[in-house]
């Protein structure tokens, strides 16, 4: 992980699966490697990063086509467009030959992670929500009263800014439940 800010990288989590001219984009904070490469295989494998637990997770093979099939690819190149991955030309075979095909993957919409801590704050003490915003997404923060569970109650929209969001709840409202959900803008 390079960071801008101190100019220095940092090792993190290593891919689980090794393989060269493979592609990489990013969606919902996440980054995906796409494709990819051995002297053995091709891949249609889709491997997903995330930067805030440090980990990779098997996402689905590539891509959402119609009929939907499972396309070994590498040498390809890939953005992320709307919350969805496009993956432009690209040989699928061993003949080294480019494709004009463009195949589109949609990754998941992950929920954010809602961290919940007591602080004290203007002389009271208050329940801080924090999360990682996502700026293509609005998140909506929603609370179910312990006693009362009759469904779910929203609170506040937020729109999504790619950087830690923070609300402070008052004691007294406190022994709620809460949770986030997230929206395509």
């Amino acid at each position: 992980m390079y960071d801008p800010l101190t100019d220095t990288w940092t090792r993190e989590a290593n891919m689980p699966t090794a393989r060269g001219a493979s592609a990489a984009s990013t969606a919902h904070g996440r980054v995906y490697v796409m494709g990819g490469r051995t002297p053995d295989t091709i891949f249609a494998l889709v491997q997903e990063y995330n930067p805030i637990a440090n980990t990779w997770t098997r996402r689905t093979n590539i891509w959402s086509t119609t009929p939907r099939i499972s396309v070994p690819l590498f040498g390809f190149g890939a953005k992320e467009v709307n919350g969805r991955i496009y993956a432009i030309g690209g040989p699928s075979g061993t003949d080294e030959q480019g494709l004009s095909q463009l195949l589109e993957y949609t990754p998941p919409v992950i929920a954010p992670a809602l961290q919940m801590k007591m602080v004290k704050d203007a002389s009271q003490n208050v329940l801080r929500l924090e999360w990682l915003s996502d700026p293509d997404y609005l998140d909506l923060l929603q609370r179910q009263n312990q006693l009362q569970p009759n469904g779910w109650t929203d609170v506040e929209r937020f729109s999504g800014t790619g950087e830690t969001l923070t609300k402070d709840i008052p004691t007294v409202e406190a022994s709620a439940f809460y949770r986030l959900q997230r929206e395509l803008r």
